[in-house]
């Protein structure tokens, strides 16, 4: 897992989702590749039921963290 990545996105739901909780935010992937850019999309409430385990984009489901 990649905590500067876990870090940023920690802090997206309070500045995008406050106004409205099902709004669709793009958290990154706190996958372990160093080079990796992709997103997610998440509202902040599905952030917050997903927030246990690492936000991964699909393709990196089975990736190593």
């Amino acid at each position: 897992m990649n905590e500067p990545r876990r870090k940023t996105n920690e802090g997206r739901p309070r500045i995008f989702g406050d106004a409205d909780p099902n709004r669709l935010i793009a958290f990154v992937c706190e996958c372990g590749e160093p080079d990796c850019r992709r997103t997610v999309t998440l509202s902040a409430t599905n952030y917050d039921q997903r927030r246990a385990d690492p936000i991964l984009h699909p393709a990196h489901q089975s990736f190593p963290l």
